[in-house]
């Protein structure tokens, strides 16, 4: 190899640092596309198992407790309210090592909130919050005041358009003029006159019930209320006396009790939540009942494909598939999932009457932020009825409308003035002269 000069040396030197670069670069590009290759494998394969996981519908287990000792007793004066809890998991919670834990360190064989107390259940409040963020529990509530329920039941007897000639269909199907209505109906009826009902209603006494609706007509000139509502209810009872067998129709059975409400209640609302969502039902399972257990099962069975589809004016249903038909009793003895919706239930009706305060205090506000609640009541029946007179008073009204709505009101008043005096006429053809 020929001699070469210093200049010649350094340039020779950098061609060969250059090559080596030159290979080392494409060999490293080589396994940065190799890289980026297995990184986009990695994502595509990702995004295909989230697509896979979307389209596959989440499925959850529902346990169900209920608190307040109804039945037709709706005077308690000791539970005024009646409350049912639902508990939602993806998981099965028949048994699980937690509870047996719980059961442990207390000592006792069913964890039961009101036998245990506050205090007893402190000592495992860390414990049950562990549960809920582990399996996800999600909570449902509804509570019912009874004698709030009561009226509502007074209410819709006598205000059925299909068997009360003194009532229109439109205060029967028209939302938020019934529940304006049923507002204002459970104001002025007293407890004497609801308790009357109760017993004619609870015997089917068709005489017990014409003897108060014609006290109750003596009283309308009393009634501290506007004009409009004073006819209404004025028309609606000489209704009712006009066909009173009609009107009572049929004496209380069980599935006019809170105990069934409350779980028509939670079917109507995860109907309402969960259509469309891509969740699922797949099994219900409910503490023991005795007395009101087949009444519970039947009106599952009925409505847990139904969702009942009632707007501003438009009453109709749609068969939806949020709820399987599987529907169980058990005893609470027999199933973890009925005990942890036992003493979340209890918690909850303690802090309706103090402030849980300390380990207890922390356990309920976890429970409270996975908490959605139902409520039967004044409250609950005016937040909804406010909700529908806002959706009305936000429509544009032209002067169209307007009259096309008078000459609406004036039809169907004029055909309920109609049918109220054919049947008034009729039950005085049939009184002996």
């Amino acid at each position: 190899m020929p001699e070469l000069a210093p200049g010649q040396v350094w340039k020779f030197h950098n061609t060969l640092l250059n090559a080596g670069n030159g290979f080392r670069d494409t060999i490293m590009g080589e396994k940065r596309a190799r890289k980026s290759h297995r990184r986009a494998k990695r994502k595509e394969s990702k995004r295909k198992k989230d697509t896979k996981r979307q389209h596959r519908p989440v499925q959850l287990k529902m346990y169900i407790d209920e608190s307040g000792n109804s039945g037709s007793n709706i005077f308690d004066h000791y539970q005024k309210s009646f409350f049912a809890l639902g508990t939602l998991t993806s998981h099965d919670l028949t048994t699980i090592l937690e509870c047996s834990e719980a059961r442990k360190k207390l000592k006792v064989t069913e964890l039961h909130g009101s036998k245990l107390g506050l205090e007893q259940l402190s000592s495992i409040c860390s414990l049950l919050v562990d549960i809920i963020h582990k399996y996800k529990l999600l909570f449902i509530c509804s509570e019912i005041d009874k004698i709030y329920f009561g009226k509502m039941k007074f209410f819709d007897i006598l205000f059925d358009s299909g068997t009360n000639p003194g009532v229109g269909a439109h205060h029967c199907f028209i939302k938020p003029l019934k529940f304006l209505l049923m507002i204002k109906f459970a104001e002025l009826v007293n407890l004497g006159e609801l308790k009357h009902f109760w017993v004619a209603y609870t015997k089917g006494d068709v005489s017990s019930f014409t003897a108060l609706i014609e006290n109750m007509i003596e009283r309308v000139d009393v009634y501290d209320t506007d004009a409009r509502t004073k006819e209404l209810l004025l028309d609606c009872y000489k209704g009712a006396i006009s066909e009173p067998e009609a009107v009572l129709g049929y004496k209380l059975v069980n599935e006019d009790c809170p105990n069934v409400t409350s779980v028509v209640m939670f079917i109507h609302e995860l109907h309402k939540l969960f259509d469309g969502q891509n969740v699922f039902v797949n099994e219900v399972v409910h503490d023991t009942q005795q007395q009101f257990g087949m009444s519970i099962e039947e009106s599952y069975r009925v409505l847990h494909q139904v969702r009942i589809m009632w707007n501003i004016a438009e009453w109709g249903h749609k068969q939806v598939k949020v709820f399987s038909p599987n529907f169980y009793t058990c005893d609470s003895k027999l199933c973890d999932g009925l005990q942890l919706t036992d003493i979340m239930l209890y918690l909850h009706k303690q802090a309706q009457n103090k402030t849980l305060s300390g380990v207890v205090g922390a356990l309920y506000q976890v429970f409270q932020k996975r908490l959605h609640c139902l409520f039967m009541n004044r409250e609950g029946l005016w937040s909804e009825t406010e909700a529908q007179l806002r959706e009305i008073y936000s429509k544009p009204l032209k002067t169209a409308d307007y009259k096309r709505a008078s000459q609406f009101f004036r039809e169907v008043e004029s055909k309920r003035k109609a049918r109220l005096l054919e049947a008034q006429s009729s039950l005085t053809d049939k009184i002996p002269h």
